[in-house]
Formats: structure tokens, sequence, C-alpha cells
């Protein structure tokens, strides 16, 4: 049985979590991803949100945000942490925050 949605680092040793989930998706468009970081940076959520619809948790919201970041990315619905989305809203990416 597949998993219906993977949860990865971005910044992990050999490959990142990026290239990961965009290798994963090729071989299964479906697949729901949740990415777990440290990283805040608007460009680096815009990159993860290029890959199709994921969900961006940041760590420090991991108690809050990670469930319903998975229950997201399980429908195929874009889900980005609490603490980033104004700032996402006010540099204009263009991705539904809850």
């Amino acid at each position: 049985m597949l998993p219906d949605v993977v949860v990865t680092d971005i910044a992990m040793p050999v490959v990142n979590g990026l290239e990961a989930a965009r290798r994963l998706r090729r071989e299964r468009p479906v697949l729901g991803v949740v990415f777990i970081t440290v990283h805040a940076e608007p460009q680096m959520v815009a990159q993860a949100m290029a890959l199709g619809a994921c969900s961006y948790v940041l760590k420090s919201d991991a108690g809050d945000d990670l469930a319903p970041a998975v229950l997201a990315a399980s429908r195929g619905e874009p889900f980005v942490s609490r603490s980033l989305s104004s700032a996402l809203l006010s540099s204009g990416t263009q991705q539904r925050a809850r």
C-alpha cells in the first residue's frame, strides 16, 4: 500500500526535501506533501508551493499546525503555517494560507 501523504524536511543530506518531493510527485502526482522546516523565507515557501498543492509548516508551529497540514495535504489543498500567513500575503505570494 502506498502512502497518501509524505512529511519531509527541506534541509536533508544527499537530496533536499524539495527535490525529493519533485521526484516523488513525478512517480505519484496525487501524493500529498508536507514540508516541516525552519525556513521561513517567502521565496522558500514559494519554491515548495510551486511543486503543487503542498503544506508548509514551520517547526516552531508544528504543535498546532502539523495535523491540519497533513489533513489538507491528504485532500490536495495547500496549507501554510499561521505565523507565515500574514508575511506571505503582504509579500504577494498567491497561495491560500490557513
